[in-house]
């Protein structure tokens, strides 16, 4: 049977502490944040896996791979700043799941899901769960098409 990740709530309890690896696939790291008892393991999820941005019910995920900028052509770019303690993140406003999630986030007012951070250090790596984040749109972003927001 399969379930749509976005009905899924999704178990903090399960989640490492900020620093520790998680799993070396998306997939895995969606799976230490599912309840059991309320899904089953062998339940087929669907979810798109290419997005950097997977939405639970209660939880938004974003994903980043950390690669050199001069050595791999980055369609998405992040950017680190405040000595590591911030960085940008991207959202294609022409995606409109992208859009609704964007305009959420950046208002936090109005945005009852957790943000979580999980970044993978190269292309094969682990992904490391960096923690909840809250995001600020940056005043010079006014590009029509990706609109970062600063984590």
């Amino acid at each position: 049977r399969d379930i749509l990740l976005e009905d899924v709530i999704g178990n903090l309890d399960n989640l490492p502490l900020p620093g520790n690896f998680v799993g070396g696939t998306k997939e895995a790291c969606i799976r230490t944040l599912i309840d059991h008892t309320a899904v089953q393991p062998n339940t087929e999820i669907t979810y798109n896996p290419k997005s950097g941005i997977i939405e639970m019910s209660n939880l938004v995920l974003l994903f980043i791979n950390c690669l050199h900028p001069r050595k791999t052509r980055v369609k998405y770019r992040n950017d680190f700043f405040n000595d590591g303690r911030s960085m940008s993140f991207s959202f294609d406003l022409n995606q409109n799941r992208e859009k609704r999630i964007y305009n959420s986030v950046t208002s936090p007012l109005s945005f009852p899901k957790e943000l979580l951070l999980f970044a993978r250090p190269g292309k094969g790596g682990k992904f490391v769960f960096c923690g909840n984040c809250t995001a600020l749109t940056p005043e010079d972003s006014n590009c029509d098409r990706q609109r970062p927001v600063v984590l």
